[in-house]
């Protein structure tokens, strides 16, 4: 009806089946199949040795801003709990919400300098292009940060970029989510 208030006005879509869509959407952009639309952390259970992750998990989902950092050995469910937090957040609003491993969004700026993506949502943009469209994603869940080649690239980037990542959370104008097998003191400064 055109006089409803909200005529005319862009509504998200909540309807947890069309999720698999979006991530279909976003194509070469995220590694999220249309499966993982279907992860929830409340299908998930956290044993003895995870509850801690699961918990912070949760309190990012009651307070959604910031960073979270989940680390521990394989197996325990870290990217599982990435995944689970990207459906519940998009479905808050915070779209896109984007899923990759780290070495895939290095592998993104170093495309930048071959011209190899040659098609998707960063095609024919530069370094300093693809650098700002990927800063702007509201929701950035990145897995396995431990296992980028530690390149000169790829270091820069890496400081640039969660910089800019950090400088957002603090506004409370993005999320970024990470998984790694290594705490994050095992980083350089």
């Amino acid at each position: 009806e055109p006089d409803h208030p909200q005529f005319g006005k862009l509504i998200t879509c909540h309807n947890p089946a069309h999720l698999a869509k979006r991530i279909s959407a976003l194509g070469t952009l995220t590694q999220a199949s249309p499966a993982d639309a279907s992860i929830r952390l409340s299908d998930l259970k956290p044993l003895d040795s995870n509850k801690a992750m699961f918990e912070a998990a949760r309190e990012l989902l009651r307070d959604p801003h910031g960073w979270l950092y989940v680390y521990g050995p394989p197996g325990n469910g870290k990217t599982l709990v990435l995944k689970a937090l990207c459906n519940p957040l998009a479905l808050q609003g915070f779209e896109p919400v984007v899923y990759l491993r780290f070495t895939h969004l290095v592998n993104l700026m170093r495309d930048a300098y071959t011209e190899r993506q040659k098609s998707g949502p960063l095609e024919g943009l530069g370094y300093v292009e693809r650098f700002d469209r990927l800063k702007r994603i509201p929701v950035l869940a990145l897995d396995e940060v431990d296992k980028a080649r530690a390149t000169q690239l790829g270091e820069e980037f890496r400081f640039e970029f969660l910089d800019e990542r950090y400088q957002q959370a603090i506004n409370r104008e993005s999320i970024t989510l990470f998984a790694s097998n290594s705490p994050p003191t095992d980083f350089p400064a």
